[in-house]
């Protein structure tokens, strides 16, 4: 291998590893947020804990996704289990990082046709607008968000309020300095995602408990995304309500899993594919 190729791999292994790494790190917060803020509990004190012997977590064994494998699942005093979605959760927001990173960062904004491109490649990473980073970390956010949000839909906790006002403001201020950060305007997606968000969660659970949160979610798609992005979410949340149908005798309310899991889902692809 010569020495160009050489660099070329280094060049990849630095930038993958960064944003693997800082997005383990916004997923390990974000478990934090997940399980706290919706009981109304302190994000920052106590530190975090083992919830049967009580001994904080040590800062070695708090390293995301390595620290959970080392201890093979378990509590390093007394052996608890430790539930897996901690370190799944740390892995998918890395994930999500990671590829939104080389979907926009790297190809120059290929995946959002509603701006000019900036010129892409491996040696264009470092040379990317102040925009295009601020939609890549826009972007971050509203993934995060959603992920938090399905996560506490699926365990029947309360919408906090904050999870959902503060990366709508973020966008809206980002907006007022940024002319153009999604391909319409933000109130079209919010009226789009509201209406759709209130059917979706009527046909997963027939009883409005879903509504708040799904909605909210279908609501930050369409402020970061536009309302296209909307009926595709809404889509990907249809598509499982198609499979309990055709798997059922009889089409059934309470389907088990939040509607923002596949919406979210649907929603990411469409940005990474730069669909319009």
């Amino acid at each position: 291998m010569d020495a160009d190729w050489l660099l070329i791999v280094a060049v990849l292994l630095w930038y993958t590893s960064l944003w693997l790494l800082l997005g383990s790190a916004v997923g390990s917060f974000l478990n934090v947020v997940i399980y706290r803020l919706p009981r109304g509990l302190n994000l920052a004190h106590p530190p975090s804990s083992c919830p049967a012997c009580r001994h904080r977590i040590r800062w070695y064994d708090n390293v995301p996704v390595l620290g959970w494998l080392r201890l093979g699942g378990r509590c390093r005093d007394c052996r608890y289990p430790i539930s897996p979605r901690y370190p799944l959760v740390e892995a998918t927001a890395a994930l999500i990082l990671m590829t939104l990173a080389f979907a926009e960062l790297f190809s120059g904004g290929a995946n959002l046709p509603f701006r000019p491109r900036e010129p892409s490649g491996l040696w264009s990473l470092g040379q990317a607008s102040g925009e295009l980073h601020l939609l890549l970390g826009l972007h971050f956010l509203l993934f995060m968000s959603l992920l938090a949000l399905a996560l506490i839909d699926q365990d029947g906790q309360p919408l906090p309020q904050g999870l959902f006002v503060l990366p709508v403001l973020a966008f809206l201020v980002a907006s007022y300095f940024f002319a153009k950060l999604q391909p319409g305007r933000p109130w079209e997606g919010m009226v789009v995602g509201a209406i759709t968000g209130v059917a979706v969660a009527w046909l997963y659970d027939g009883s409005g408990a879903r509504t708040a949160t799904t909605t909210a979610g279908l609501v930050l798609i369409g402020t970061y995304l536009g309302w296209r992005a909307v009926l595709v979410a809404a889509l990907g949340s249809l598509a499982v309500v198609g499979v309990v149908m055709l798997s059922s005798p009889r089409f059934v309310f309470r389907i088990p899993i939040s509607p923002l899991f596949s919406a979210s889902l649907a929603a990411f692809a469409y940005l990474v594919a730069g669909l319009r």
